[in-house]
Parts: structure tokens; sequence; C-alpha cells
């Protein structure tokens, strides 16, 4: 007799929309028939393969009528959804997620998950590491995507919000906040359009997001900054439209409220970064460390994409900025940089660039660092005719207030040569074999290399 008692114990249990039907009673049975059912009886978890077992996978709150659940990593299932009630003890039940309600799951949730009415944010590593998950539909336009909350999840192609009957792939109009690494290794593709509630883009936002195409900030005019390395490494991006709330607000004396900042290397090694469009004219951009580094593809600003000229001060360009843009389009805006926070000293900015020539402004020439043209082998012309002061050259460059050591390697492993020229009259007191002098204790030479050994003798200067 006990034989048998146990052969029905674990006999498969048969669950029907209205009714369950055990064949005995055991403590499993038990807890299937206490579990949150949907409105029409069936379980919630919808097309899923795989069931909870254990009561510890949810919380049921029945004086507020709730059903939270938080564990899913016992849960096999694919193209997920989330309904807004269950039934409990025969009443109606809200169903909400916890905030680790999908973390580390893995490969055992795949395909698409539709998340309920009730999900207004997307929680600090809520899908952190699903690498199944292919796309994500929300019922709400998201205010908040929290810190690592799709870190990982490398075949995540899409977003969309529900409209009714149509999916809207702009979910992040009404988003407010993109913390740190919220899709750091994504394969979001296509257009992301943010919106104008948007005050925060977290460092690391979307670094890794190779498939992304164009970034489009015009709306977000209350964005006052981009964290570092945010869309660092998106390789197929071609194209980014920056916002107004980026222009950058300067002042004579450090401020920590100063806005308008393009933190460290936001956009490097996006090699197929094109162009970045500015929406008004007469901005001024504050850029890091590494901005743009490794962009192969890109040729520089414009002016909503049009062909009319740019009016654009780029108030700081950090170490390397510019490195390595083997496309970038040298234009006039590019002279003009201006720095009242701090020594705007630009070592490496432009090294690695594709110029053959430069005209110096008269402000760049304060901020000459450390291989700022270093690796510019088609560079034949250095024109230092918009200088018109009479100073003697070695003092000019050496004010004390610039606080800036001598320069090393300025113009390092040039393979080509060509004329440096001066305005009638700039050199002064100077004689040219002081300017040569100059230049070379400067460490403004051509540094030897493999494959040519060019020096400054190899240049010329010439009065204009």
């Amino acid at each position: 007799m006990k034989k048998n008692w146990l052969k029905w114990c674990l006999a498969p249990i048969i669950i029907t929309p209205t009714m369950v039907l055990p064949m005995a009673s055991c403590s499993l049975v038990n807890n299937l028939i206490k579990r949150a059912r949907q409105i029409d009886g069936t379980d919630w978890i919808g097309r899923s393969t795989g069931m909870f077992e254990n009561e510890d996978d949810y919380q049921v709150n029945e004086q507020d009528k709730t059903v939270t659940y938080w564990n899913m990593d016992e849960l096999k299932a694919h193209d997920l959804v989330v309904p807004n009630y269950v039934l409990w003890k025969g009443e109606k039940y809200k169903v909400l997620l916890d905030h680790s309600a999908f973390k580390n799951c893995g490969n055992l949730i795949s395909g698409t998950i539709e998340l309920n009415d009730f999900c207004t944010s997307i929680p600090n590593s809520f899908f952190k590491n699903d690498n199944k998950i292919t796309t994500v539909i929300l019922h709400n336009y998201p205010e908040e995507i929290g810190q690592f909350a799709f870190l990982n999840c490398s075949a995540l192609e899409n977003i969309f919000v529900r409209n009714g009957s149509k999916l809207d792939p702009y979910w992040a109009l009404k988003t407010k906040a993109i913390k740190a690494s919220a899709f750091d290794s994504c394969s979001l593709s296509g257009k992301l359009l943010l919106g104008p509630e948007l005050t925060e883009l977290g460092p690391r936002a979307f670094i890794n997001c190779w498939r992304l195409t164009n970034v489009d900030l015009s709306l977000a005019t209350s964005l006052t900054e981009i964290g570092e390395s945010a869309f660092a490494s998106c390789g197929e991006l071609e194209q980014v439209t920056l916002s107004t709330g980026l222009n950058y607000e300067y002042w004579f004396t450090p401020d920590p409220t100063v806005k308008g900042f393009i933190h460290d290397s936001a956009f490097a090694n996006c090699f197929s970064l094109k162009t970045v469009i500015l929406p008004e004219q007469d901005m001024t951009l504050h850029l890091g460390n590494y901005v743009f580094s490794q962009c192969d593809s890109f040729r520089g600003f414009t002016y909503r994409g049009l062909p009319t000229p740019l009016r654009l001060t780029i108030a700081h360009a950090g170490r390397g900025c510019f490195a390595n843009c083997i496309s970038l389009e040298k234009k006039d805006y590019l002279n003009i940089f201006y720095d009242y926070i701090e020594s705007a000293y630009l070592p490496s900015v432009f090294e690695g660039c594709a110029f053959t020539s430069w005209k110096f402004d008269p402000n760049l020439v304060d901020s000459l660092g450390d291989y700022a043209f270093a690796f510019n082998q088609n560079l034949t012309l250095l024109d230092f005719t918009s200088i018109s002061l009479g100073a003697h050259v070695p003092d000019y460059w050496n004010w004390e207030w610039l606080n800036v050591d001598p320069v090393e390697d300025v113009f390092a492993y040039g393979n080509k040569f060509g004329v440096i020229k001066v305005r009638s009259g700039f050199v002064g007191s100077s004689t040219f074999s002081e300017w040569v002098n100059w230049f070379e204790n400067q460490g403004l030479t051509f540094k030897p290399t493999d494959y040519t050994t060019p020096s400054l003798d190899n240049w010329s200067f010439s009065e204009v």
C-alpha cells in the first residue's frame, strides 16, 4: 500500500484552465495549487517551457493584492510575456517584478521579453548577462535605465514601446537618465533617438554597441554632459547629432557647475564615424582626452549637415583628442582653441592625422604639447603668419603665466619636408639662427625613425 501511495504522489499533475486534478495529496501538489494563476487560470509564465518549483521564487502581499516575482534563475523560457494580473485564491492580484528578477538568467531565457504595464523603469542589473534575449517590449516609456541594466546582453538588438498594436522603436523619448554601463556590449542596432527629458548619459552607457549607426541628441536639450566612453567602440556608428545643451559655458575661474562637457573617450574607436552635426552656429565645445581618438573615418563637424561654413569654438581639446583621425578635414574652426578653466596644453591632440599644412592661431600657439602633430607624415607647411606680435620668439612662447614646460617632439615622426612661414617682422629681435635654436631646444624637431631621419635642417623658414 505504501508503494502505491508513493507512485500516485509522483505521477504527472494535470493542470487545466479551470481546475487542478492532483492524483494524490502531497506537498508538491499543495504548492502548485497555491501558485498564482493568470485570469484565465493558466500559469502566468505563458509560453515558457519551465515552471517555478519553490515558493521563495515569489512573494504574495494579500493586503496590497500584489505578487512580486524576484527569482527567475530556475526558469527556462522563450518569448516570455509578463501579464498585468494573476488570480490568487480567486482574486485579482497585480504582478510586480523585483529588481533582481531576471539578473544572471544567462541563456535560460531567450527570444523576446514583454514586460507589463507596471514596469516604468529598468532597475540596476535587471537583465545583466542575459545573453539570449533579442528583443525587449515595454508598455511604458521608461523613466530611467539603471546601472548595468542590460550589461552583456550581447544578443539584444531591439527595444520597443507598445502603443496598442504598434511598436515604437524610439523607446527613450521620455527617459530622464541612462546610468553607467546600462547597455554595455549590447547589439542595439539602427538609430538611437534620445528625448528632451534626458539629463544624464552616464559613463560607458552604450560602449561596445557596435551595431548602432546613428545617435541623435538633437531633442535632448537638457543634456549637458556626455559621460566618459559613452559611445566608445560603436564600430558601425556613422553619424552623431549633438544638442544645444552641450554648448560649453566657461568662466575665468574653475567652477564645478560649468556645463557642456564631452568627457574622455566619448566616441573613441568609432571607426565608421564620419560626421558630428551641430544644431546651431557659434557653439563652444569642451572635449576631454581621446574623445575622437582612432575615429578613422571622422571628417569633422558640420552645421545641421549643410555645406554652410561652420562657426565653432573648441574651448579645450584634451590629450589625443583627434589622435589618428586620418580623414579629419582641417577647417578654420580647428585653429581656435580657448580655455579659461585650466592650461590648454595639447599633447598628442592631432597625432597621426593626415594634415598637409597647418596655420597657427595665436591662441593655439600657447597650447602646443608633446607630440601634438606627431606622425603627421604629409605635413609640408607650418604657417605662423597669423601671429603679428613683435615679441622675441622664445620670450613669447615662454611666458611664465602659461606654466607650460618645454614640449617634446611636437612634429615627431614626419617624413615630409617643407616650409615654416612667419609674418614679416614677427621675429622681432630674434635672428634666423635663434629661431632654429629655439625650435630645437623646445623639442620642435623630427625624431629619427626606422624609415626616415629628418630633422629641422630639412625645413626652411620664409618671411611673408
